[in-house]
């Protein structure tokens, strides 16, 4: 609702004078001047009033030399050696030298762009590489690169001082209250009215709050605040699963985090966001294409349930909010739809959803976000704060039969770490859902947590865990590691101790991968490649005990490979690299070795395996066909390519060289060659004995033949040198071949990418199918020749 500040003058040919702000909606109104509604009386507020238009004509002043423009304008953070990974909306190779500070710009272009990440020359290309982020990841500490933060600034903060008690009105300019005659109405504004100041609207936040009544006192509200957690961008939040039990209220497994948006990187961007206190909840944090709702749970019917919700990034599209109730059989008995209209910062927590039933039968409520053509949508930065409800219900009834069973079985208790990481596995049982499960070391120089269930480290329902690489957690001397978990039942906990004693550049190993090269690009091995291999040498100040491969997939599905190699008394090492370790798609290999001290090396590399099979073909498309005589033919069929030369017979006849695979024509790189297959044919007429005949003008040379240039067969190309003649026993005969290909093509590749239909080589193989060859009329086959 506007307040529109209404003050009468008593000169006639005074104006009547209206102005109002509203905060809320950032918006200036007008300044309007009715005429006609003046009330001639007492002169003693003549004073008073030149004294109150002259403070209306300061405000009035300084609204128009306002820099609107620079309220609105976005900066970024440089966090240097910082590695924001995940959330990735898009990347691009920079140019040579470009710095941070062009990826950074190219994230402000980009109203979807929340973060950024500058990846170094050399690292993943010779050139810099900018990531844009659609998200604020987790940052982890990593010398590759520079990543930064986008922090919005918008005008709520100067509209914020914009008001009866701003501070940019004089001292002398606050009126004794009796001496200002005026009235706050709400009646509509005459007709006769003539704006002389035009509206500015300014829009920090796109939701205009609606009219709220508080909620009715016998009301229950959760505002999470008594739940401490870390905001945006921190990482480590709680989750809220089973705090407000005694309320009657649980929320399902995958438990929503709890979010302190005054905390982390940008808290000026969230200031006003929440609708009570600091706290709300989100579900989806960090995760990619998560649509899972917002469940809350009740041990007793209630109703009527009600959420604020907002969202907590910018929104390109409209979405749609569903609050939807169930009751104790699982149906649906009422829904309630809120729009989240596009803005380019955060929407407050100011929209209201609310079901409710007569019968008191609500049991469950889920949130969940759609598009505007109502498809289901990804509930990341969805944010929910102060749920209510009518009635407090029992505690729900635990269905454990036990506390959780915690099992840490490696590494043994007592290791001596050298390098500030280690691996952890172990196993958790749980007659039901897990509530929490944490993992805490304790050191010399505190303690630190991580919260193994909302990174999805461990499931709800218990079972094997394995965390790779945990990095820098540990303390100098002895660590207490401990696995901690909770179901309704009660708490469970193993632990071991971790000693940290840190190697040095004495006494640790080096390991140097000769070959993939890390330093160079990036190599792909296909699955027929056999001559690939990992080699490299091991150099320690002590002795080498063991000597680790870690191959880990770069694909969603993930995966990991690990087996032990040794090195010979140089400390050379060679493996094979095929499909028995590798995994299809990009491989990072790691190669560390242990010595006697209890040092680790570590060195890494990367390749990229692709499963290929060999197919058949003509390689008619891939054919340069010289045409001695208009007669001249060359037809593929069943993966052959059947090729005739008419002599033409004058006094000579014909030669010449068909080509395969020139530069001109030449076979995808992706495609290997890797057998030639090559039939003469004789006509029939003619003993396969007959010696070819020459003389000095070649007249009577006759006869095929091919030959292969290149330094590997796989990207070779083959010359079919002929001749033919018009005399002798060959005289006037046409010369016949046929010839074929094997090569070799990733899997997923089709005979229309490579132009040509492609055949089983085993079912086209004249050896076992002697049918498939079909001699020209007239003639019979020699001879076949494989290369």
């Amino acid at each position: 609702m506007k307040n529109r500040l209404f003050f009468k003058t008593i000169d006639e040919n005074v104006l009547y004078t209206v102005v109002f702000l509203c905060k809320n909606m950032g918006t200036i109104g007008y300044v309007f001047i009715p005429k006609g509604r003046e009330k001639k009386g007492s002169s003693r507020i003549r004073k008073p009033i030149n004294q109150f238009a002259f403070v209306w004509i300061e405000i009035l002043a300084f609204l128009l030399v306002i820099p609107w423009g620079v309220l609105g304008s976005d900066t970024y953070t440089v966090e240097d050696n910082t590695d924001r990974l995940g959330m990735d909306m898009s990347h691009y190779v920079m140019n040579p030298g470009d710095t941070c500070d062009v990826c950074a710009e190219s994230c402000l272009d980009n109203t979807d762009c929340m973060a950024y990440t500058y990846v170094k020359a050399g690292v993943q290309d010779q050139n810099p590489v900018c990531w844009l982020k659609k998200g604020v990841p987790d940052p982890a500490s990593d010398s590759c690169c520079i990543s930064g933060v986008r922090t919005s600034s918008d005008s709520s903060g100067m509209m914020g001082n914009i008001s009866g008690n701003s501070s940019i009105l004089r001292p002398y300019a606050i009126l004794p209250r009796d001496s200002i005659p005026f009235d706050r109405v709400n009646e509509s504004i005459p007709i006769n009215t003539i704006p002389i100041v035009p509206i500015v609207t300014i829009i920090p936040w796109d939701n205009v709050s609606p009219f709220m009544t508080p909620a009715p006192s016998d009301q229950i509200i959760i505002n999470f605040d008594d739940i401490p957690s870390t905001g945006p961008g921190e990482g480590n939040q709680q989750m809220v699963s089973n705090q407000y039990a005694d309320k009657g209220i649980t929320f399902s497994y995958p438990y929503p985090l709890v979010f302190n948006y005054l905390s982390g990187p940008n808290p000026s961007k969230y200031q006003g966001f929440t609708h009570s206190g600091l706290m709300a909840i989100e579900q989806c944090y960090g995760k990619e294409f998560c649509k899972i709702p917002i469940v809350m749970n009740f041990t007793t019917g209630q109703k009527t349930v009600k959420a604020w919700v907002g969202y907590s990034s910018n929104l390109a599209k409209m979405k749609i909010v569903i609050m939807r109730a169930y009751d104790s059989s699982g149906k649906l008995i009422q829904q309630y739809n809120a729009t989240l209209q596009p803005n380019t910062v955060p929407t407050r927590i100011t929209i209201p959803l609310e079901v409710s039933s007569d019968s008191g039968d609500i049991f469950s409520v889920t949130l969940q976000l759609t598009d505007a053509n109502g498809g289901t949508w990804t509930t990341n930065n969805l944010a929910v704060d102060d749920i209510e409800f009518n009635s407090t219900g029992p505690a729900p009834v635990c269905e454990d039969t036990q506390v959780p069973y915690v099992g840490i079985t490696q590494p043994k208790t007592g290791i001596i770490v050298r390098n500030n990481k280690f691996d952890l596995r172990g196993i958790i049982s749980t007659t039901a859902p897990l509530l929490t499960a944490y993992l805490f070391i304790s050191g010399s120089e505190g303690n630190k947590s991580l919260n193994l269930l909302s990174d999805g480290t461990v499931s709800s329902n218990g079972g094997e865990f394995n965390l790779y690489g945990i990095t820098d957690m540990l303390t100098p001397g002895s660590n207490t590691v401990t696995i901690s978990t909770q179901n309704c039942l009660g708490e469970s906990n193993d632990n071991i101790t971790v000693l940290f004693n840190e190697c040095n550049n004495v006494t640790l190993p080096f390991v140097d991968i000769i070959h993939p090269n890390p330093s160079e690009p990036e190599i792909t091995i296909r699955s027929d490649d056999t001559d690939e291999v990992l080699n490299g040498t091991i150099s320690s100040p002590s002795s080498i005990t063991g000597v680790q491969v870690n191959v880990i997939s770069g694909l969603p599905a993930g995966g990991m490979r690990s087996f032990s190699i040794s090195t010979d008394g140089n400390g050379f090492f060679s493996i094979p690299l095929n499909s028995t370790n590798l995994f299809n798609g990009p491989n990072t290999i790691h190669v560390s070795a242990v010595n006697s001290d209890g040092c680790s090396g570590e060195a890494i590399t990367q390749v990229t395996f692709e499963k290929t099979v060999l197919k058949r073909i003509a390689g008619d498309t891939f054919l340069q066909f010289t045409l001695g005589d208009p007669q001249d033919t060359h037809i593929p069929d069943n993966g052959w390519e059947y090729i005739s030369h008419d002599p033409g017979c004058g006094i000579h006849g014909n030669d010449g060289v068909d080509t395969f695979f020139s530069s001109k024509k030449p076979l995808p790189f992706w495609c290997d060659l890797k057998e030639i297959q090559f039939i003469r044919f004789q006509p029939d007429d003619v003993n396969p004995n007959t010696i070819i005949g020459y003389d000095f003008t070649e007249t009577g040379r006759y006869g095929v033949g091919y030959n292969i240039r290149g330094i590997t067969l796989a990207q070779s190309l083959v010359d079919v040198e002929w001749h033919n003649t018009c005399w002798n026993v060959y005289g006037g005969k046409d010369l016949n071949y046929a010839i074929s290909f094997i090569v070799s093509i990733p899997e997923m590749m089709t005979g229309d990418d490579l132009g040509e239909p492609l055949y089983d080589p085993s079912a086209t193989n004249p050896d076992l199918h002697p049918g498939i060859i079909k001699p020209p009329d007239g003639y019979y086959l020699l001879n076949k020749f494989n290369s």
